[in-house]
Protein backbone atom coordinates (compact mmCIF):
# COMPACT_ATOMS: atom_id res chain seq x y z
CA UNK A 1 0.00 0.00 0.00
CA UNK A 2 1.25 3.43 -0.49
CA UNK A 3 1.44 6.25 1.56
CA UNK A 4 -2.02 7.94 1.04
CA UNK A 5 -4.07 4.40 1.54
CA UNK A 6 -2.20 4.19 4.53
CA UNK A 7 -3.49 7.89 5.89
CA UNK A 8 -6.61 6.96 4.33
CA UNK A 9 -7.01 3.53 6.37
CA UNK A 10 -6.12 6.61 9.67
CA UNK A 11 -8.70 8.97 8.27
CA UNK A 12 -11.67 6.36 8.26
CA UNK A 13 -10.04 5.42 11.97
CA UNK A 14 -10.43 8.59 13.15
CA UNK A 15 -13.08 10.24 12.09
CA UNK A 16 -15.42 6.88 12.78
CA UNK A 17 -14.52 7.70 16.65
CA UNK A 18 -17.21 10.48 16.18
CA UNK A 19 -19.54 9.66 13.50
CA UNK A 20 -20.26 6.63 12.28
CA UNK A 21 -19.21 6.84 8.70
CA UNK A 22 -18.05 2.82 8.28
CA UNK A 23 -19.47 -0.56 9.95
CA UNK A 24 -15.80 -1.53 10.26
CA UNK A 25 -14.01 0.05 13.16
CA UNK A 26 -10.34 -1.28 13.88
CA UNK A 27 -7.34 0.08 11.55
CA UNK A 28 -7.18 -4.03 10.77
CA UNK A 29 -10.37 -4.46 9.95
CA UNK A 30 -10.78 -1.04 7.81
CA UNK A 31 -7.07 -2.11 5.92
CA UNK A 32 -7.91 -5.64 5.23
CA UNK A 33 -12.04 -5.94 4.99
CA UNK A 34 -12.26 -2.51 3.66
CA UNK A 35 -9.56 -1.71 1.69
CA UNK A 36 -7.67 -4.22 0.64
CA UNK A 37 -10.78 -5.64 -0.59
CA UNK A 38 -12.48 -3.32 -2.33
CA UNK A 39 -8.76 -3.18 -4.34
CA UNK A 40 -9.01 -6.86 -4.64
CA UNK A 41 -12.71 -6.55 -5.80
CA UNK A 42 -12.19 -3.88 -8.64
CA UNK A 43 -8.63 -5.83 -9.54
CA UNK A 44 -11.17 -8.86 -10.69
CA UNK A 45 -12.99 -6.70 -12.70
CA UNK A 46 -10.01 -5.51 -14.27
CA UNK A 47 -8.95 -8.38 -14.69
CA UNK A 48 -12.15 -9.92 -16.54
CA UNK A 49 -12.15 -6.64 -18.85
CA UNK A 50 -13.15 -3.72 -17.45
CA UNK A 51 -10.87 -0.89 -18.34
CA UNK A 52 -10.74 2.27 -15.96
CA UNK A 53 -8.33 4.00 -18.18
CA UNK A 54 -8.99 7.33 -18.22
CA UNK A 55 -12.37 6.27 -17.18
CA UNK A 56 -15.23 8.32 -15.76
CA UNK A 57 -15.99 6.23 -12.42
CA UNK A 58 -19.65 7.08 -10.34
CA UNK A 59 -19.74 5.18 -6.72
CA UNK A 60 -23.07 4.91 -5.44
CA UNK A 61 -23.45 5.20 -1.85
CA UNK A 62 -20.12 4.89 -1.17
CA UNK A 63 -20.31 5.70 2.39
CA UNK A 64 -16.06 5.80 3.63
CA UNK A 65 -15.36 5.62 -0.13
CA UNK A 66 -15.75 1.69 -0.96
CA UNK A 67 -15.05 0.54 -3.31
CA UNK A 68 -13.46 2.81 -5.70
CA UNK A 69 -11.84 5.32 -3.53
CA UNK A 70 -9.18 2.71 -2.51
CA UNK A 71 -8.29 1.60 -5.79
CA UNK A 72 -8.20 5.45 -7.43
CA UNK A 73 -5.62 5.95 -4.45
CA UNK A 74 -3.61 2.90 -5.45
CA UNK A 75 -4.26 3.23 -9.60
CA UNK A 76 -4.93 7.39 -9.80
CA UNK A 77 -5.80 6.49 -13.35
CA UNK A 78 -9.43 7.50 -13.49
CA UNK A 79 -11.77 10.55 -12.20
CA UNK A 80 -14.27 9.19 -9.62
CA UNK A 81 -17.50 11.00 -8.89
CA UNK A 82 -18.98 9.45 -5.34
CA UNK A 83 -22.78 10.15 -5.04
CA UNK A 84 -23.81 9.69 -1.28
CA UNK A 85 -26.75 10.69 -0.14
CA UNK A 86 -25.56 10.92 3.75
CA UNK A 87 -24.00 14.58 4.48
CA UNK A 88 -21.73 13.29 7.17
CA UNK A 89 -20.38 10.71 4.58
CA UNK A 90 -19.55 13.86 1.87
CA UNK A 91 -18.21 16.09 4.74
CA UNK A 92 -15.91 13.19 5.38
CA UNK A 93 -15.16 12.46 1.25
CA UNK A 94 -14.34 16.12 0.94
CA UNK A 95 -11.84 15.93 4.14
CA UNK A 96 -10.18 13.07 2.36
CA UNK A 97 -10.07 14.99 -0.69
CA UNK A 98 -8.58 17.64 1.04
CA UNK A 99 -6.12 16.43 3.02
CA UNK A 100 -4.59 13.85 0.40
CA UNK A 101 -4.67 16.42 -2.38
CA UNK A 102 -7.21 14.39 -4.68
CA UNK A 103 -7.78 16.19 -7.74
CA UNK A 104 -9.47 13.42 -9.59
CA UNK A 105 -12.36 12.90 -7.05
CA UNK A 106 -15.89 14.90 -6.68
CA UNK A 107 -18.41 14.36 -3.94
CA UNK A 108 -22.15 14.72 -4.27
CA UNK A 109 -24.66 14.90 -1.82
CA UNK A 110 -27.64 13.21 -3.61
CA UNK A 111 -29.33 10.37 -4.19
CA UNK A 112 -28.53 8.21 -7.21
CA UNK A 113 -32.47 8.31 -7.94
CA UNK A 114 -31.94 12.48 -8.58
CA UNK A 115 -28.87 12.77 -10.58
CA UNK A 116 -30.97 12.85 -14.02
CA UNK A 117 -28.61 15.63 -15.17
CA UNK A 118 -25.72 13.26 -15.03
CA UNK A 119 -27.40 10.20 -17.38
CA UNK A 120 -25.14 8.73 -19.81
CA UNK A 121 -22.36 10.53 -18.26
CA UNK A 122 -20.09 7.65 -16.96
CA UNK A 123 -17.83 4.99 -18.35
CA UNK A 124 -18.48 2.42 -15.23
CA UNK A 125 -20.48 2.92 -11.93
CA UNK A 126 -20.10 0.34 -8.86
CA UNK A 127 -21.63 0.04 -5.50
CA UNK A 128 -20.89 -2.50 -2.69
CA UNK A 129 -23.28 -3.47 0.18
CA UNK A 130 -25.85 -0.68 -1.30
CA UNK A 131 -29.17 -3.20 -2.83
CA UNK A 132 -29.91 -5.99 -4.87
CA UNK A 133 -28.60 -6.33 -8.06
CA UNK A 134 -32.01 -5.68 -10.00
CA UNK A 135 -31.91 -2.57 -7.75
CA UNK A 136 -29.30 -1.41 -8.73
CA UNK A 137 -29.76 -1.99 -12.41
CA UNK A 138 -32.71 -0.06 -12.13
CA UNK A 139 -30.89 2.76 -10.07
CA UNK A 140 -28.03 3.83 -11.74
CA UNK A 141 -29.12 2.45 -15.36
CA UNK A 142 -29.39 6.46 -16.40
CA UNK A 143 -26.00 6.70 -15.26
CA UNK A 144 -23.87 4.79 -17.90
CA UNK A 145 -23.08 5.73 -21.40
CA UNK A 146 -23.85 2.98 -24.02
CA UNK A 147 -21.35 -0.45 -23.64
CA UNK A 148 -20.92 1.08 -19.85
CA UNK A 149 -20.78 -1.26 -17.06
CA UNK A 150 -22.08 -1.47 -13.88
CA UNK A 151 -19.81 -3.05 -11.46
CA UNK A 152 -21.11 -4.91 -8.20
CA UNK A 153 -19.33 -6.87 -5.59
CA UNK A 154 -21.82 -9.53 -3.99
CA UNK A 155 -21.56 -11.78 -1.68
CA UNK A 156 -23.04 -15.54 -2.11
CA UNK A 157 -26.24 -15.06 -2.55
CA UNK A 158 -25.59 -13.36 -5.65
CA UNK A 159 -27.15 -16.21 -7.87
CA UNK A 160 -30.86 -15.33 -6.40
CA UNK A 161 -29.90 -11.84 -7.04
CA UNK A 162 -28.97 -12.05 -10.40
CA UNK A 163 -32.34 -14.18 -11.56
CA UNK A 164 -34.02 -11.76 -9.76
CA UNK A 165 -33.30 -9.50 -12.71
CA UNK A 166 -33.15 -11.42 -15.23
CA UNK A 167 -36.83 -12.62 -14.33
CA UNK A 168 -37.58 -8.71 -14.95
CA UNK A 169 -35.39 -8.17 -17.49
CA UNK A 170 -34.50 -11.64 -19.59
CA UNK A 171 -32.73 -9.98 -22.48
CA UNK A 172 -29.92 -8.52 -20.10
CA UNK A 173 -28.46 -12.31 -19.61
CA UNK A 174 -26.03 -11.90 -22.68
CA UNK A 175 -24.82 -8.55 -21.27
CA UNK A 176 -24.54 -9.94 -17.32
CA UNK A 177 -20.53 -12.02 -16.52
CA UNK A 178 -20.24 -13.24 -12.70
CA UNK A 179 -16.82 -13.33 -11.30
CA UNK A 180 -16.40 -15.50 -8.36
CA UNK A 181 -13.96 -15.27 -5.68
CA UNK A 182 -13.00 -16.01 -2.46
CA UNK A 183 -12.54 -12.63 -0.22
CA UNK A 184 -10.00 -12.08 2.83
CA UNK A 185 -12.73 -13.70 5.35
CA UNK A 186 -12.45 -16.94 2.79
CA UNK A 187 -16.41 -16.50 1.95
CA UNK A 188 -17.28 -17.05 -1.38
CA UNK A 189 -18.12 -13.36 -3.32
CA UNK A 190 -18.41 -12.34 -6.97
CA UNK A 191 -18.22 -9.58 -9.34
CA UNK A 192 -21.26 -8.79 -11.18
CA UNK A 193 -20.66 -6.93 -14.35
CA UNK A 194 -23.99 -5.91 -16.39
CA UNK A 195 -23.11 -3.75 -19.79
CA UNK A 196 -25.45 -1.29 -21.18
CA UNK A 197 -26.63 -1.60 -24.30
CA UNK A 198 -29.91 0.10 -24.69
CA UNK A 199 -31.04 3.42 -24.05
CA UNK A 200 -32.73 4.52 -20.71
CA UNK A 201 -36.30 4.41 -20.74
CA UNK A 202 -37.66 8.04 -20.31
CA UNK A 203 -39.17 7.58 -17.64
CA UNK A 204 -36.15 6.36 -15.77
CA UNK A 205 -34.60 7.02 -12.81
CA UNK A 206 -37.63 6.09 -10.95
CA UNK A 207 -38.10 6.38 -7.22
CA UNK A 208 -37.17 4.42 -4.41
CA UNK A 209 -40.43 3.14 -3.84
CA UNK A 210 -40.58 2.25 -7.45
CA UNK A 211 -37.56 0.52 -7.72
CA UNK A 212 -38.08 -1.72 -4.97
CA UNK A 213 -41.66 -2.30 -5.92
CA UNK A 214 -40.85 -2.65 -9.52
CA UNK A 215 -42.36 -5.25 -11.60
CA UNK A 216 -42.20 -4.69 -15.48
CA UNK A 217 -40.85 -6.86 -17.96
CA UNK A 218 -39.91 -3.68 -20.63
CA UNK A 219 -36.97 -2.49 -21.46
Amino acid sequence: MNSKITEYIHLIHEFNQHKNISGFKTLHDIEILGVKDSINTLSIAEKAGVNFDNANVADIGAGAGFPSLPFLLQRDNFKLTVIEGMATRCDFLNDVKNILNISNLVVLNKRSEDTISLSESFDIVTARAVSSVKNMFLLTHHLLKIDGILCLPKGKNYIAEVEELLNLFPNEKNNISIHEYKNDSNEISAIVLIKKTKSTPKKWPLSWKQISNYKSKAL
